[in-house]
């Protein structure tokens, strides 16, 4: 499935054995909804691109044996206040260089414990903050921030079993910034976070910002 410029709602379907992408939204008309699909043996699994994204409308996706097993995001704006962790296999993969997932002002994006998001990226800021980002995690269950190619969190994400490792600098990290224009300065609040092999972890600029219990590492 191939949608651009289209209302799309993508809901409980299957798809195997695709040679390129299996579900690829691009540009939508209003928030897309793709949720309880399954996509197996295809190049990437899912990928949204240049969207106003609401978290929950994109939960519930499962797939193995693909290229890229997650839900790539990429020059996406979260526009619905939404949360993370999602249901099923496949999880946020943050493509395409800098802001690949931008928090609007006003929008508040939770991070929840256990959730995990990746990053395919090298340009700095992958998720941009100018709302808030509040990541809660527990000692148990901390929120995890990796590169698309480390398998010990989120499973073989870059499907390759385990032929590549994760290095340093692999993903831009989290950058906060106000948006200007009488909007309120961003909010980051992160308890119980793992940030790793990216560039830098945390770039914060006239916000509030709250950083406690929490590990960067190899940056």
């Amino acid at each position: 499935v191939s949608a651009s410029q289209s209302t799309t709602a993508i809901t409980n379907s299957a798809i195997n054995y695709a040679s390129g992408t299996g579900i690829n939204v691009s540009s939508p008309v209003g928030v897309p909804k793709v949720t309880g699909n399954t996509v197996t043996n295809s190049g990437t699994a899912i990928e949204v691109i240049n969207a106003s994204i609401d978290m929950g409308a994109l939960n519930g996706n499962s797939g193995s044996g693909d290229g890229l097993n997650g839900v790539a995001l990429q020059n996406d704006t979260v526009t619905v206040s939404s949360a993370l962790p999602w249901t099923g296999t496949l999880i946020p993969v943050l493509r395409g260089g800098c802001a690949a997932v931008t928090v609007a002002p006003k929008i508040t994006l939770t991070l929840g414990a256990g959730a995990i998001v990746k990053g395919a990226g090298s340009c700095g800021g992958e998720l941009e903050v100018q709302g808030s980002l509040v990541a809660t995690g527990t000692a148990e269950k901390p929120v995890t921030l990796t590169s698309w190619k480390d398998d010990s969190v989120g499973g073989d994400t870059n499907g390759d079993g385990g032929a590549t490792g994760p290095a340093r600098g692999e993903w831009g990290g989290i950058v906060a910034s106000p948006a200007g224009s009488g909007n309120p300065n961003p909010t980051v609040n992160l308890e119980h976070v793992n940030i790793d092999y990216v560039t830098t972890g945390v770039n914060t600029s006239q916000s509030t910002t709250a950083i406690t219990n929490s590990a960067i590492n190899y940056a």
